[in-house]
């Protein structure tokens, strides 16, 4: 905690604000602050709930976070609920050229007694340990901003239907953060992955910024291949599952 808080007042230009961010896409250009959100899978394969705490430390063009997910979820007899898989991620914005980009580094692990039970993202709260490499770009202005994200890694997890043992798993996502008037804007997303339980979604919310240093976000993400039947999990095609979310985030 000590180092963390030397690297804040050892930064030039601190950076302040919640950034930006779709779903897939990480909030790389956000100041320091928390965030809490929660998630809601509906539908006939839905049940599960997600509710996940975060916090970053900016510095300069360095930043840490990290962010740990409690699960709720069905079960035969009711239901159980369990800590997710802690994550921890470090990224620097890339001083050369026009282009805003950064790169970084996330690894997650397992805390506590497993979560059998997954929304959207392999390696978020099925018991799990991995370590990814993520770069992710910015363009444009404050009216519309483009958003693009391309991450590698490599997994393991706890090997049960639908999950392998080990597996890599690459990713590319683009969207975009327009503003529609005043506090008010829109943000749009679409990620591909795989291996990953959603390998391909399409994402859109809602945000409003009450002042500069609040966002609150709500909308869903529609999982595209899941309702194909491209899904790992064996279950038919159809709209059988949709994810709502809603985040609030400070960044003062």
């Amino acid at each position: 905690m000590i180092a963390l808080l030397a690297l804040v007042a050892l930064a030039d230009e601190p950076i302040h604000g919640p950034g930006t961010e779709g779903h897939r896409i990480e909030a790389v250009d956000a100041g320091t602050g928390l965030g809490v959100g929660g998630k809601v899978v509906v539908g006939p394969d839905g049940g599960t709930h997600v509710l996940t705490v975060t916090a970053r430390v900016r510095a300069g063009d360095f930043a840490l976070g990290g962010s740990l997910p409690f699960a709720s979820y069905r079960v035969p007899d009711g239901r159980d609920g369990n800590l997710g898989n802690a994550r921890l991620w470090a990224h620097y914005r890339l001083p050369w050229g026009s282009l805003e980009q950064y790169v970084g580094l996330r690894v997650h692990f397992q805390v506590g007694k497993p979560s059998w039970t997954w929304a959207n993202a392999a390696d978020e709260v099925w018991p799990g340990a991995g370590v990814e490499a993520y770069w992710e770009s910015r363009l444009g202005g404050d009216a519309l901003k483009w958003l693009l994200r391309g991450a590698v890694g490599f997994h393991v997890a706890r090997a049960y239907e639908p999950f392998p043992e080990e597996y890599v798993r690459f990713q590319v996502a683009g969207g975009l953060d327009a503003r529609i008037v005043g506090p008010l804007g829109v943000v749009g997303e679409m990620s591909v992955q795989y291996w990953d339980t959603s390998p391909w979604e399409v994402a859109g919310l809602l945000r409003v910024d009450p002042f500069p240093a609040l966002r609150i976000r709500a909308g869903a993400v529609l999982p595209i291949a899941v309702w194909a039947g491209l899904a790992p999990a064996e279950q038919p095609a159809g709209v059988r599952e949709s994810t709502l979310l809603v985040d609030l985030t400070f960044s003062p």
